[in-house]
């Protein structure tokens, strides 16, 4: 579900809201913390901070490598 609304308000260019969500899901759903913060990364990109994103994701390497997700492995590669 936090997925699907933070794709429907980058789509509307709300990224702030998106942002919020996706922040909140990380919160909430810790055990899947590196595949929301991949796709932070790309709503952060689209708010032109792209330094904010890159952080983001370097911060979360450690946990991309103990997630069973394939988005989790993303983080990794982006």
């Amino acid at each position: 579900v936090y997925e699907a609304l933070a794709i429907a308000y980058s789509q509307k260019k709300d990224f702030e809201r998106a942002a919020r969500i996706l922040n909140e899901a990380r919160r909430r759903l810790p055990i899947y913390h590196a595949a929301l913060t991949g796709k932070l990364a790309v709503v952060l990109y689209g708010q032109n901070k792209k330094q904010e994103a890159l952080r983001e994701l370097e911060a979360a390497q450690s946990q991309a490598r103990a997630e069973f997700l394939p988005e989790s492995k993303a983080v990794l590669l982006r």
